[in-house]
């Protein structure tokens, strides 16, 4: 058996997985400023919860629904090409809403706009990520690559909002200082994405290559996709577990978060920088323990997942509708 600690060694002495892991987790850090600063600017704008709502529908739903195309894809052209492409789409919308914070000149229906290009951006960006790592390792390396970069991310989690919520938070107030500091956290995602295209650019081109040849049309390949999944009975119970979590209880989050922070709490964005990085800090903590947990239930771990589940939503409901003062 292979021992963890030349596995890690081997990693470290490989050049490309060294740029994509670097670049990963800049642009990783980078993400949770815009995910703490445009919650903060359109609840600034607006003071309307709905109209949140309404924004992180229009960047999530572009991200369902062209993620599988985007995955048909990367099967067709290089992956780090796609990677590349969708990175500096998202650098560009995100310095451009920087810019517009900065400028004093952002709207609703830019926001909108730009939320729906980073969506569709993401949808491709995902799949084409996960094509290329295989091609940059070797096989018995990629597990221990995939945790490296999970771990990243997850730290990323808890590190990103604290450090957002304490940009922001240095111009805390209303008018041009506030939107100072909102601009400088969309700049600074920016930045990150431009690292992230840098590291992608120093790939070697042998990472170009499509992972396998088009034998038939991106929607073909698509409808056999949907087709695999539903024929197998464990993993459309994931599915469908999945999307019911993420549609009620992730979006719930993602919406509430901010309207906490907002209206309950006294610390401007720093407020919602500490939520987020408690539940990022829940997330980290809980990466940890699942493997342990899984070993323990056996196979019971979806039974557990579920009992567990309720009974976090029952706590949740029982908790009293504290009344502002």
């Amino acid at each position: 058996m292979e021992n963890p600690n030349q596995a890690s060694a081997t990693l470290s002495a490989n050049r490309d997985f060294r740029l994509l892991f670097g670049g990963s987790s800049v642009s990783a850090l980078g993400d949770q400023f815009t995910l703490v600063a445009l919650p903060w600017l359109v609840l600034r704008l607006t003071g309307s919860p709905a109209v949140l709502g309404l924004v992180l529908a229009a960047m999530a739903l572009p991200r369902a629904i062209f993620m599988l195309i985007g995955g048909a894809m990367v099967d067709r052209l290089s992956a780090r090409r796609i990677l590349l492409l969708a990175r500096a789409a998202n650098a560009l919308l995100v310095a451009l809403l920087a810019g517009l914070v900065l400028g004093n000149a952002i709207a609703m229906p830019a926001i909108y706009a730009i939320a729906l290009g980073i969506g569709l951006a993401t949808a491709f960006a995902y799949p084409a990520g996960s094509a290329l790592l295989p091609q940059l390792v070797a096989p018995t390396r990629l597990a221990s690559a995939n945790a490296l970069l999970m771990g990243a991310r997850q730290l990323s989690l808890f590190v990103g909002p604290a450090l957002a919520g304490l940009v922001i938070g240095t111009h805390a107030g209303h008018g041009a200082a506030e939107a100072h500091g909102l601009g400088m956290a969309f700049a600074i995602d920016a930045a990150s994405f431009g690292a992230s295209l840098l590291s992608l650019w120093l790939i070697r081109s042998a990472a170009d290559r499509p992972a396998r040849a088009a034998s038939r049309g991106v929607l073909a390949d698509v409808a056999e996709g949907v087709r695999h999944v539903w024929a197998d009975l464990p993993l459309r119970a994931f599915m469908l577990y999945a999307a019911v979590v993420t549609a009620f209880v992730g979006g719930p989050i993602q919406v509430g978060l901010p309207v906490l922070a907002n209206s309950r709490m006294d610390l401007g964005a720093a407020s919602l920088g500490i939520l987020m990085t408690a539940n990022g800090g829940g997330m980290l903590v809980g990466g940890f323990l699942s493997r342990a947990v899984a070993r323990m239930a056996g196979g019971r771990l979806g039974m557990l997942v579920l009992c567990y589940q309720a009974s976090v939503t029952r706590w949740l409901g029982v908790l009293p509708a504290a009344q502002p003062e």
